[in-house]
């Protein structure tokens, strides 16, 4: 693995503010298994993850917010931020998973 230059790890920092600040969302989130992160000189981007073409988003939801509006939510907020051709998928933990 390479060490992420300072402005992906600024890119990252950007990515993890756009989605805090959207209202629907509690927290970034790991996923299932804790592989939804980027690992940087610093330590680890929990929540986030670029694999190729895609960047992976794990979210923990304000309760009562539904699914669709919370992918809507992040989408938006990432967009302006990544290339145009690369795919945004949001990963939704379910309320048991905020423990985190």
């Amino acid at each position: 693995m390479t060490t992420p230059t300072r402005h992906q790890l600024e890119h990252l920092a950007r990515l993890a503010r756009a989605v805090r600040d959207c209202p629907e969302i509690l927290a970034l989130y790991p996923g299932p298994t804790g592989r939804i992160a980027s690992t940087t000189a610093t330590g680890r981007v929990v929540g986030l993850l670029v694999q190729g073409r895609c960047l992976i988003v794990g979210v923990v939801p304000r309760p009562g917010i539904p699914p669709e509006q919370v992918v809507t939510a992040v989408r938006n907020a990432v967009r302006p931020l990544v290339p145009a051709p690369m795919a945004v998928s949001v990963v939704v933990s379910s309320p048991q998973s905020t423990g985190r």
